[in-house]
């Protein structure tokens, strides 16, 4: 067990434990954002699906837990492979070369910093129903009333479509570099494996800020 240990530690395992728990997160977002669609089909649509939801609460605290460790082992690598980064250039070099990189690439600290910060305050806003006192007035399965009532206040639903355009611009880079760190990058695989990154993110992000975007325009009501 202890050369397992030491594998995650280093360089090449932090990177794999990384892709492998991002990977995951992009499976539960797929899932969560299958659901969230559901706003267009009704409040039916939407609150028979979390009625259906709420009578296993076993397979939702297991999703829940899963989805919390996942999200603790990507931070904790991320820390430690830029320990690692810096510990391999322990000094600025005099002259500096210009590498060419992507903004995504560049932005992958701050974006996931701000989506750290998103993640608690959505947990309070919908799970614990901690930022909006009014939720409590309403039905336990009335998901549809409460997503409508939140996305109603503008500043909530800037700072959610703020949130999305972060997650689609660390999901740019995240993504493609996870099945690249899993070794899909042959030859044959690699235009698919670089179209991947853009094209989930427009996917994901386009998805959850149509929500937002719809109920301010009034198109949900």
């Amino acid at each position: 067990m202890a050369w397992i240990a030491k594998a995650a530690r280093s360089s090449v395992g932090s990177k794999v434990l990384m892709s492998i728990s991002g990977l995951a997160m992009v499976g539960f977002l797929f899932g969560h954002l299958a659901g969230n669609l559901l706003m267009f089909g009704g409040p039916e649509a939407i609150n028979t699906y979390a009625e259906s939801l709420h009578s296993m609460p076993l397979v939702v605290w297991a999703t829940r837990l899963i989805l919390l460790v996942m999200i603790v082992v990507h931070i904790k690598t991320a820390k430690r492979l830029t320990v690692i980064n810096r510990q391999a250039k322990p000094q600025k070099y005099a002259v500096q070369h210009a590498i060419k990189t992507t903004l995504p690439a560049k932005t992958m600290f701050p974006t996931g910093l701000f989506l750290f910060v998103y993640i608690a305050y959505h947990l309070a806003h919908y799970t614990f129903k901690i930022t909006n006192p009014e939720f409590d007035k309403l039905d336990h399965h009335d998901v549809y009333s409460m997503v409508l009532l939140g996305f109603q206040n503008s500043w909530i639903s800037l700072f959610y479509i703020v949130a999305m355009l972060c997650l689609g611009m660390h999901l740019v880079h995240g993504f493609r570099s996870a099945f690249q760190t899993l070794g899909v990058n042959h030859p044959k695989y690699q235009k698919i494996v670089t179209l991947s990154g853009p094209i989930v993110a427009v996917v994901v992000a386009g998805g959850f800020i149509s929500i937002p975007i719809s109920i301010m325009a009034g198109l949900i009501r």
